[in-house]
């Protein structure tokens, strides 16, 4: 679901230029119910693969931050 990473990549740099202040831990776990919100509008159903895709994702933004 490559749709989900590129969607989830937009709105993080989104909040990132908002939220200057709030921290890796704050931008991150909004992304994810955002994430959630998402895939439920455009599937209807949020599945364990799914999920494991989302904390895929955060890991690799995560990662990314402290390199």
């Amino acid at each position: 679901m490559k749709d989900l990473e590129k969607a989830m990549m937009r709105q993080y740099n989104y909040q990132l230029l908002g939220n200057q202040g709030k921290g890796i831990t704050a931008e991150l776990a909004t992304l994810q119910e955002w994430a959630e919100e998402w895939v439920l509008k455009k599937n209807g159903k949020l599945t364990i693969s799914v999920e494991n895709e989302i904390k895929q994702v955060l890991d690799k933004l995560r990662s990314q931050q402290y390199a």
